[in-house]
């Protein structure tokens, strides 16, 4: 992938050069250049020889995507290169079919992240996708569906928090729990996270040290104001490790990492082989080609997704984990008992 970067490179600054009437280039200056381009971005062997030159004149001559007609000049033992057109130029050639499909699924995918912190310089590439592609081009069905959008709720605060975290930043937020009275809370910000199509902050309350980590749900944050001081830093968590053990974003305060055992019905163990519960998944095979393990905390992030595929997955082991989903099974079951449930939910059956 280097080797491709590095050729692209040269070509674009063999571009650049014959394109320049003002100075006559030789093979060795066509080098030269080259390897200070290289040079500068980063490469540590950047050292281009005549060779490679002749070699990249060569492919940008025969390549039908280019034809590019270089000529040459003879003065004396010198001989320079340049383009017969000067208006000619790499950068100038029209898309192949291909490549403007491809232009088209980088649409898709930065339109995604458009409003992102950060990602400012995403709009720009997107606007100008949408000016010369997609709005001149014969079709623009959509070939990605993503699981839904993202809602305004949960990111209209993303890129304040991110810059607070960035600028070590406290924030007064009001919070706004389901059905409780909103609450003023003093946050040290230190990690944003998504799951399940929700972003949460971590970050310390600075009014109760000792409660560990304030877990924040963006969408429940009515507004955040920042602090000029106060913010305390985060000297306890590593955030590359804090998740490894949990499915979600719920750690208990005081559990830790169980061996739970569940097992598949035969169609749904593909699934589970192929897509994995948790990254510490193991595949029981040696004792039953249905059976797995994964090493997590219990949390209700883990029991919404154990019982999610209902039947299909039965809980082994340990007791606890099978005891909670038992229980959990049993409630539902006392819902779905009666034909009247909405009605002894306070809701008039239409």
């Amino acid at each position: 992938m280097a080797q491709n970067k590095n050729a692209q490179l040269r070509y674009l600054v063999i571009d650049r050069c014959l394109r320049n009437t003002g100075r006559r280039y030789t093979i060795s200056d066509l080098a030269e250049e080259c390897g200070e381009a290289l040079r500068e971005d980063g490469v540590k062997r950047y050292a281009v020889s005549d060779r490679q030159i002749r070699k990249d004149i060569d492919f940008l001559m025969s390549n039908p995507n280019y034809h590019a007609p270089i000529e040459k000049a003879y003065d004396g033992h010198k001989v320079y290169y340049f383009y017969d057109d000067p208006s000619f130029s790499i950068s100038k050639m029209p898309l192949s079919e291909n490549e403007v499909a491809k232009m088209r699924e980088a649409f898709n995918l930065l339109s995604r992240f458009r409003g992102m912190p950060q990602c400012g310089w995403i709009e720009e590439i997107v606007t100008q996708l949408e000016s010369k592609l997609l709005i001149n081009s014969e079709s623009t069905d959509t070939i990605i569906g993503f699981e839904e959008p993202l809602r305004w709720e949960s990111v209209q605060y993303l890129e304040s928090i991110f810059n607070a975290i960035l600028n070590r930043t406290a924030l007064l937020i009001d919070y706004a729990p389901f059905d409780k009275t909103p609450i003023k809370w003093k946050i040290s910000p230190y990690y944003i996270k998504q799951y399940n199509n929700r972003w949460f902050l971590f970050g310390q309350n600075n009014d109760e040290p000792n409660l560990g980590l304030t877990n924040i749900p963006l969408d429940r944050i009515a507004s955040i104001t920042p602090l000029s001081d106060d913010y305390i830093p985060n000297t306890q968590y590593d955030f590359n490790e804090y998740f490894d053990d949990v499915i979600g974003v719920t750690i208990p305060s005081s559990a830790k990492p169980e061996k739970i055992t569940f097992k598949m019905s035969p169609m749904r163990a593909h699934h589970v082989r192929t897509k994995p519960l948790h990254a510490s998944q193991k595949h029981l095979q040696s004792i039953d080609p249905y059976t797995f393990e994964i090493t997590v905390m219990p949390n209700p992030e883990l029991y919404a997704l154990l019982l999610s595929f209902g039947a299909d997955l039965e809980v082994l082991s340990p007791e606890s984990v099978r005891a909670e989903i038992r229980h959990r099974i049993e409630m539902m079951n006392n819902i779905y008992k009666t034909e009247k449930s909405l009605e002894r939910h306070g809701n008039k059956e239409v």
